[in-house]
């Protein structure tokens, strides 16, 4: 496992290094064409070779990741904002996470009733609904109209409880889809286990549903849904780019737009922030790929039978 661990590293430095290689050269080349019009493409690559071997000199050598066009150094602004985002991010893989496997076992027991059939009717509903739209809807209602929860994100607030309920609104907006995904996974697999004919023996050895749940599924459930916690993670990052940028919190998001692209009059024209844009798109590189790793080890311990690094993932 430990082998499979060191080349599951290997191989996440690589692809970061492959990354801020494509992003490098393809924003230079970009930026020369568009404003150095009149020199042509082998005159201005050795300017750029020269500015990307000062460039990774700097960050293996100083950890600098360069200056950006406002003169702040890029690594300290970066990480000014990036707390923002792992903190809507992480919090709404717990929310699913969690809910996901309450509701997945909790419709299994209840199946075919009427409460399960309306909590996933909702859960379906609401996983086809874009999350740019749920953010808006939930903004508008619980937010501007009730007034349950900040209308966006208090961002300079210093109270606990307000800024705890700033999460309410991004983390829904971001999980409905990943908790429905879950949620039936959960139920599914629970609903399997329950119809085995050792699952009916427990029962008429007087467990309960709940019991045998406890005892013999809980596991399983977890197993199964493992795998899928990668996709969401994937699914809920990319997805906090646009709730970020809707509801006012001031992550990567709004801070990679702005790297991109520059307000000009009523619009905006391309000029890109070089280096503040590349280490963002490393951060979101690196948080996956990382996530990943985790994600496979620990499903490697929930369940010794599965060997890290096989061929198949294959359960010996």
């Amino acid at each position: 496992m430990w082998k499979h661990i060191l080349g599951r590293i290997i191989l996440i430095f690589v692809a970061l290094m492959l990354i801020i290689t494509l992003l490098f050269f393809s924003m230079n080349i970009a930026m020369f064409h568009k404003y150095f019009k009149s020199l042509t493409f082998v005159q201005y690559f050795p300017f750029i070779w020269d500015d990307f071997v000062e460039y990774l000199t700097n960050i293996f050598k100083h950890w600098d990741w360069g200056i950006s066009r406002d003169g702040d150094p890029v690594w300290d602004i970066v990480f000014y904002k990036v707390h923002y985002t792992l903190k809507i991010t992480l919090a709404s893989v717990i929310f699913f996470l969690v809910f996901g496997l309450i509701l997945g076992i909790f419709t299994a027991l209840k199946k075919d009733t009427v409460i399960d059939k309306t909590i996933t009717t909702l859960l379906a509903l609401f996983s086809v609904v874009p999350n740019y739209v749920i953010v808006w809807f939930l903004m508008l209602s619980i937010g501007w109209g009730l007034q349950w929860v900040p209308p966006y994100y208090p961002v300079s607030t210093e109270a606990p409880i307000q800024a705890l309920l700033g999460f309410v609104i991004p983390v829904l907006a971001l999980s409905l889809w990943p908790l429905a995904k879950i949620t039936f996974l959960v139920r599914g697999e629970v609903s399997e286990i329950l119809s085995e004919e050792f699952m009916l023996l427990a029962r008429t050895k007087g467990l309960t549903k709940f019991q045998c749940v406890k005892r013999h599924a809980m596991k399983n459930a977890f197993v199964v849904v493992l795998p899928e916690l990668v996709t969401s993670f994937l699914f809920v990052l990319g997805s906090s780019f646009i709730v970020e940028i809707i509801y006012n919190i001031q992550g990567v998001a709004n801070l990679f737009f702005d790297s991109l692209l520059s307000p000009f009059m009523d619009g905006y024209y391309v000029f890109m922030d070089i280096p503040v844009a590349i280490l963002i798109a490393t951060f979101y590189m690196s948080f996956g790929l990382v996530f990943s790793l985790i994600v496979d080890i620990i499903q490697s311990f929930v369940d010794p039978r599965i060997r890290m690094g096989s061929k198949k993932a294959q359960i010996e």
